[in-house]
């Protein structure tokens, strides 16, 4: 049974318990976070700085992709990652960096709370210690802390909207919409704010029907939560949407192009997942096993393992067997009946459904392991659930719970995004000067970090985004009636039309820890830029070129460009 609870008792009840522990997570959180370091990742030099300062200083039409596609993702939780790096105290900003982390604890916490409600006290606190301790230190959880990539702020809604709706499954008398508004609105704003939320949107949806079943409530229910969703992606989402439909006929540009046909970008879906992610069948069926047994690159652009996963598939099969087993080895034959009789608690029948489809939603369309981070923090909440109903002995399970720990610390592998000591500044580079109203074009990534450093009068041109970089040739020889504006013909306009602007090329000359290319694979990029520069008959200036430096450890070079 769930322990029924009042509206608002979570602003109420025990107020300064509730301040306590989060106070206590935002330190552990805080601290780990400069533990761990200077988040130096490739997304944060590529555009996360970058979008929230083009936000904020207009340069949406003034620069051509220098971010590559990712130029046009929703900028607003970048607005607040550039703000915090902004800060002039480094250590501040990485500290502050890690609370959404810290609220995700809290969250969790509670969640574990709530589902945990049928045990005493101290053996609820117990669980919910445990749950949290196993889903925090998750591979996803541990090496994304302190991060700009806002996968942690996406989980931190989800997480939170699940909190929510556990809180609407546990006030059966009055009927809870209040939660169910806020718990859907929070989905939907985390949709608008990145689209790899929607898995888990889908997988709250499901999770409520399967609660409610068919009583009156389920269609009130899902009506509320289909309506609150969509407007808190239409608040979050859709004046940007609005914007990129304006100027590139594409609300989504450049993605789902295949839809939209944009005439600035190929007519392709452009998958929000990283092109060096694409499984092999048998990784989809058996992805926990992949996971668990060793450190690779098949769902995570970076090495990483992590056995959580794997152990609740592991232990829901050990549960289900000891189930039929200790209750009716007698007579197999009832086992089917009793199971249909026997459910589960209204609030486990949501996390089992939710956790279900959400993961299934997932692995089809993304099976990128860090955007799975929602549902690892809830593989702690579900282990030890089920270690309750394996080992009903209190001892044994303690036991079995705290050997878990110890294999999961010793077993996990970390990937490594990207961190250095923390220093007396976010970032710092000696940028040389150039004359006003120049143009900067963009041949490597990432470069768009140094942008905020130039005149603001300076555009840049990316030449890696599609169109513009690797595939130019391709792009060329598309027939007219499929490519007519691409960005391409952009920069061939800008190029034209610049008889009175200066252009340059910024290029990589020595590769930071955060950019993992080999010597020869820069030294490749480097030819294929020079390529690229020829198809507009423009070459560099090699006795003009100016090299300077970053704090990220590269080492850039600025080129003035001719025509040939």
């Amino acid at each position: 049974m769930i322990k029924k609870v009042t509206p608002g008792e979570f602003f109420t009840a025990n107020l300064p318990h509730q301040f306590l522990l989060l106070f206590f997570f935002i330190i552990v959180s805080g601290c780990g976070s400069l533990a761990l370091g200077q988040d130096i990742s490739w997304d944060l030099l590529n555009y996360h700085f970058y979008n929230g300062y083009a936000f904020l200083h207009h340069r949406l039409w003034q620069d051509v992709a220098p971010a590559m596609m990712q130029t046009y993702l929703n900028p607003y939780l970048d607005v607040l990652n550039y703000a915090i790096i902004s800060i002039s105290n480094p250590r501040m900003a990485v500290f502050l960096l890690g609370i959404n982390s810290a609220i995700i604890g809290f969250f969790l916490y509670k969640t574990a709370i709530i589902l945990f409600s049928s045990l005493s006290p101290s053996r609820q606190t117990a669980a919910a210690s445990f749950s949290v301790y196993i889903g925090m230190t998750g591979v996803a959880s541990v090496s994304l802390l302190g991060t700009a990539t806002n996968d942690v702020n996406v989980a931190l809604l989800i997480v939170v909207a699940v909190y929510c709706l556990l809180k609407a499954l546990a006030t059966p008398v009055n009927y809870p919409v209040h939660w169910i508004m806020v718990a859907a609105f929070l989905a939907g704003s985390a949709v608008g704010f990145k689209l790899t939320a929607a898995t888990y949107v889908l997988g709250l949806l499901i999770g409520l029907i399967v609660s409610y079943g068919h009583s009156r409530e389920c269609k009130k229910s899902v009506a509320y939560f289909i309506l609150f969703s969509i407007l808190g992606f239409v608040l979050v989402d859709g004046h940007w949407m609005w914007m990129l439909y304006q100027h590139f006929q594409n609300p989504f540009f450049p993605y789902y192009n295949n839809i939209f046909h944009s005439v600035f970008a190929p007519y392709v879906s452009f998958n929000l997942s990283p092109a060096e992610i694409r499984p092999h069948w048998q990784q989809y069926i058996f992805f926990p096993y992949y996971v668990a047994v060793g450190s690779n690159t098949f769902f995570s652009e970076r090495a990483l393992r992590d056995p959580r996963m794997a152990a609740v598939f592991i232990m829901t099969i050990i549960a289900v067997l000891t189930y039929c087993f200790q209750k009716y080895q007698t007579n197999y034959l009832k086992v089917q009946q009793v199971i249909t009789k026997k459910k589960l608690p209204i609030a486990w029948r949501f996390v089992v459904a939710y956790f279900c489809v959400s993961y299934v939603a997932w692995l089809l369309e993304f099976a990128v392991y860090r955007y799975l981070l929602p549902l690892e923090l809830l593989t702690g909440i579900i282990i030890v659930y089920l270690a309750q109903f394996i080992l009903p002995s209190v001892g044994l399970r303690r036991v079995f719970l705290s050997a878990l720990l110890v294999v999961f610390v010793m077993s996990t592998h970390y990937p490594d995004w990207g961190r250095m000591k923390i220093g007396p500044a976010y970032f710092t580079m000696n940028v040389p000067r150039i004359p006003p109203h120049s143009i900067v074009v963009i041949a490597a990534v990432p470069l768009a970090y140094t942008i905020p450093f130039f005149s603001e009068d300076t555009r840049f041109i990316g030449m890696t985004f599609v169109g513009l970089g690797e595939d130019i040739s391709l792009a060329h020889h598309l027939p007219e009636d499929k490519h007519r504006k691409l960005l391409k013909e952009v920069m061939t306009q800008l190029i034209q039309n610049s008889t009175q602007s200066p252009i340059y090329s910024l290029t990589i000359q020595h590769n930071g820890p955060a950019n993992k290319l080999t010597v020869f694979q820069t030294i490749r990029n480097n030819k294929r830029t020079f390529a690229i520069l020829r198809h507009f008959d423009l070459i560099r200036d090699e006795d003009r070129c100016q090299t300077f430096s970053t704090n990220m450890g590269d080492i850039l070079q600025l080129c003035p460009l001719r025509k040939t």
